[in-house]
């Protein structure tokens, strides 16, 4: 049937048309027709394997590349090895050396191998050749023990000769007194100088060296030997108003409250026992720790240094005494 028209042009009107709403469909089920009769159902499922299978194989190759490396490897090895066994037998097992070693046509590895191998083997046949046997070696040792037992006893025999008895210069020297020795040396007494008897310069010479002990500078020194001879004459005296200081070493006494010993110090005062003050090293300690307290009495006048630590009745009698402890102070450290 023709379609009707409205207008006057002789074209359709869309009202009219009859609409193809499967002329798409159709189309394509052609084509799909087509394609199945070209290529059979399944084919692309195999092309599919296909691929995988090559991929596959790609995969066991690359997987088989290191056991190549491998084999090839192990096989160099066993070049060299059995280069090594056939080239380095010994000439003989007696006989120093080695078989002459015939043209190697092997890799440079395995020359290095062969060369190391020589290096050794030489070695090898040096040191036995040089190395005795045990009964060799136990002859030998033998041997030098009786040359040196007989030696011994050629010594032993031969009588001493006068250059062997006199003395070497290193024993000369040895003998010498070293510098060490003489800071040793222990003074004990002191010639008397400045009028004094030997009690006096011995009670003198432990006062001196109580000082250095403690430090105490050369001031510090006369002004306790002057002090010892003002208060003690430097005696160490008892005192008639103590009787216990008559049990100890003493040297005459004197009478002055409750004064004892060298430097006259008092129990009561707080200056130590009886038996302490009459020990003269006891009490010249006691005399310069104090005078170590007094402040500034390195500036002050001797006589007033001794005051301070002695508080007498009289300051400036300690002055009379200061030429003679210099002259005394001076003989001591001369012989120290």
């Amino acid at each position: 049937m023709r379609p009707q028209h409205d207008d006057h042009d002789g074209r359709p009107s869309p009202r009219t048309q009859t609409p193809r709403p499967d002329l798409w469909t159709d189309t394509q089920t052609f084509f799909l027709d087509r394609i199945r009769e070209d290529r059979p159902e399944g084919e692309t499922g195999r092309h599919r394997l296909a691929k995988s299978a090559k991929d596959a194989q790609k995969a066991t190759a690359k997987a088989e590349k290191p056991s190549a490396k491998a084999e090839k490897a192990r096989a160099k090895a066993e070049k060299a090895t059995e280069a090594a066994e056939r080239y380095l037998t010994p000439a003989g097992p007696l006989t120093p050396g080695i078989a002459p070693v015939r043209g190697l046509h092997s890799s440079a590895k395995a020359g290095r191998v062969v060369a190391l191998g020589l290096i050794a083997l030489l070695g090898v046949s040096v040191a036995a050749s040089q190395r005795g046997t045990p009964t060799q070696l136990d002859n030998a040792a033998q041997q030098l023990a009786d040359r040196n037992a007989v030696a011994d006893a050629a010594d032993r025999s031969a009588p001493r000769t006068t250059t062997s008895a006199s003395p070497s210069p290193s024993v000369s020297v040895s003998a010498s007194p070293s510098p060490s020795a003489t800071v040793k040396k222990v003074v004990t007494s002191v010639k008397p100088v400045a009028g004094l008897d030997q009690k006096q310069m011995n009670n003198a010479l432990t006062v001196v060296k109580t000082g250095q002990k403690l430090g105490v500078p050369q001031r510090g020194l006369l002004v306790g030997i002057m002090t010892a001879m003002q208060e003690s004459d430097l005696y160490n005296q008892a005192s008639s108003a103590v009787p216990e200081s008559f049990d100890y070493p003493h040297e005459g006494s004197s009478v002055d409250y409750d004064s004892c010993g060298l430097f006259q110090q008092r129990t009561s005062m707080g200056w130590g026992s009886v038996k302490q003050i009459m020990n003269p090293t006891y009490s010249s300690t006691k005399f310069f720790q104090a005078l170590l307290k007094v402040s500034g009495w390195q500036n002050m006048e001797l006589t007033l240094a001794a005051q301070a630590v002695q508080g007498s009745a009289y300051p400036y009698a300690y002055a009379k005494h200061e030429a003679t402890a210099r002259k005394v102070l001076t003989a001591i450290l001369n012989a120290l």
